[in-house]
């Protein structure tokens, strides 16, 4: 503490002991040097700049918005760099409350559903509160699809139509996407397909293929009913592009030893879209499928109508004899009965093979003259010490022909095997050709990056000289002392004869002399200095002046 207030003293001292006019440029000064190295501060480690929401990107349809936000909260220090927004740093609270006034603010999935359920109506009717849902997934949708990557702007439209009376009528939902992407160029197609499956996962009994996207850059919609919107609609087209590109990757992976290889592979399918064989196989052999037997025993006795026959009979009181002795007839009858049901053997096989299946694929590999120099190169290796030779036009093209055979039986592997027996080596081409250095563009120069640093850094190193030439222009002062002339000193000790005279007293010419020494605006470590060598008493004679030392 005691040092501060030496240093302050210090600093008072010498500002009063300044004239009017250099107090004014000292305080001008100093002033200049603190906001400087504020400055200076705030633009190195702060940055001068700051993105709305740590950078985060806006869709076309908030951007208008925001900025009208912005326009009637009065901010206009604000600058739109692709889709985001660049603000002074400082002023982030400014502009959030600007966006929150204005209900600006981006909007995150869930929000629109949530403040549509939140603000329905309990007296509105169903038709009523089923139109608010369906425009709030309608939004939804559309912010979902405008977050993906190049995609500028994205609007949904559902619409629900019920065919039939009754609640068991027919509901048929359809939906049109537009879509604006990023600049000029058009929608890659690849992207459709993800598109619409994402459009149907949002919106119950929607199906895919009614989804019809509509590309604002080049004006192609694709789906819906119409064959002629784009190549997607045709399943061949698809399938060929899917075998292409499935080949080209497999054989790329298969050759990526080859820097600078190029594949091309040509893919023919089969025409048909599904392909069902049924097979039926019959046995000329029965085969009993139901056999039943049935077997019945019937007993049957019956007595003789008339009495025995013969003088016997005719004799009174015989009857109970004759009775008992009567002899009847007895038969026997038996039943079958066989049921028997037999079958044609036969083995009925139905196969379904898919459709649009490759048939025949061809490829065209290209590999660079460079590749084979150096096969060559590392089979011939060069002594130590020896510049590298190169192959003459006859080796290069053995070894050529060598990778081309170990080319073609990697790739031959990976074609579809419809047929094993056949070689399908021949359908590999392997050429060669010249590798073409693209000359790399030249870079800046020195003299050019110094240019563009000074051009992006010229406030700064402006700033920092004004912060220098201040801080020399203070110590300048500091340095200098006070301007007005010294308090007067006792009679020097020696006259301008040079006789002497009482200790401690000075001529009164020599005390006008230091006096206009030190009005001559010199340093006062030089009039010191000169005035030593000249004078030493009336030297001493002031310092003692100033010190307060006692006579």
């Amino acid at each position: 503490m005691d040092a501060i207030n030496k240093l302050w003293n210090q600093a008072a001292e010498l500002f009063r002991s300044l004239s009017p006019g250099g107090r004014l440029l000292a305080g001008l000064l100093t002033a200049v040097l603190v906001l400087g190295l504020a400055w200076l501060l705030n633009r190195e480690v702060g940055g001068e700049d700051y993105y709305l929401l740590g950078g985060q990107g806006f869709s076309a349809n908030e951007l208008p918005a925001m900025e009208a936000a912005f326009g009637k909260a009065g901010l206009n220090d604000y600058e739109v760099v692709g889709n985001r927004i660049r603000i002074p740093r400082g002023k982030q609270g400014e502009y959030m409350a600007a966006l929150a006034d204005a209900q600006a603010l981006p909007a995150h999935y869930g929000d629109m559903l949530a403040r549509a359920l939140a603000n329905q109506s309990p007296f509105a009717s169903r038709a009523q509160q089923e139109a608010a849902l369906a425009a709030a997934i309608e939004r939804e949708l559309s912010l979902m699809l405008s977050k993906m990557q190049g995609i500028a702007e994205a609007n949904v439209k559902c619409n629900a139509e019920k065919r039939g009376l009754g609640p068991r009528g027919e509901r048929k939902v359809t939906a049109l996407v537009s879509i604006k992407p990023i600049g000029n160029a058009p929608l890659d197609e690849s992207r459709v397909p993800h598109i619409q499956r994402a459009v149907a996962g949002g919106w119950a009994g929607l199906a895919p293929q009614d989804v019809v996207v509509l590309d604002q850059n080049s004006g192609i919609s694709y789906g819906g009913s119409s064959r002629l919107s784009g190549s997607l609609d045709n399943p061949h087209l698809l399938a060929v592009k899917h075998y292409t590109e499935l080949y080209e990757s497999q054989m790329h992976k298969a050759l990526r030893y080859i820097p600078g290889v190029t594949i091309t592979a040509l893919v023919e399918l089969n025409p048909e879209l599904e392909h069902r064989e049924e097979r039926n196989k019959v046995d000329p052999k029965t085969v009993p499928l139901y056999l039943r037997e049935d077997t019945t025993l019937s007993t049957q006795e019956k007595d003789q109508p008339g009495g025995r026959p013969g003088f016997e009979s005719q004799q009174p009181n015989r009857g109970a004899s004759i009775a008992s002795g009567r002899q009847g007839s007895r038969s026997e009858e038996e039943t079958s009965a066989r049921e028997e049901q037999n079958a044609v053997s036969h083995d009925r096989t139905l196969v379904t093979m898919a459709g649009l299946t490759p048939k025949r694929v061809t490829v065209s590999i290209g590999v660079p003259t460079s590749y084979l120099l150096r096969v060559w190169r590392e089979k011939q290796p060069t002594a130590p010490g020896q510049p590298p030779k190169d192959p003459t036009p006859a080796e290069l093209e053995a070894v050529g022909e060598a990778e081309a055979l170990r080319i073609r039986n990697s790739v031959a592997s990976l074609l579809p095997n419809v047929d094993a027996t056949v070689d399908h080596r021949p359908l590999v081409q392997v050429t060669t050709f010249p590798d073409v250095k693209l000359e790399e563009p030249p870079g800046l120069s020195l003299a050019e990056q110094a240019l563009h640093w000074l051009g992006a850094s010229w406030q700064t190193l402006a700033m920092l000289a004004l912060v220098i030439f201040s801080l020399a222009v203070v110590r300048s002062l500091a340095r200098g002392g006070p301007a007005t002339a010294p308090p007067p000193a006792p009679a020097l000790a020696a006259t301008e004869a040079g006789q002497p005279e009482a200790a401690g007293a000075a001529s009164p010419q020599a005390e006008t002399q230091a006096r206009r020494r030190f009005q001559s605006g010199q340093s006062l470590r030089d009039e010191l200095a000169e005035m030593v060598r000249e004078n030493p008493d009336a030297a001493a004679g002031i310092l003692r002046t100033w010190i307060g030392a006692p006579n």
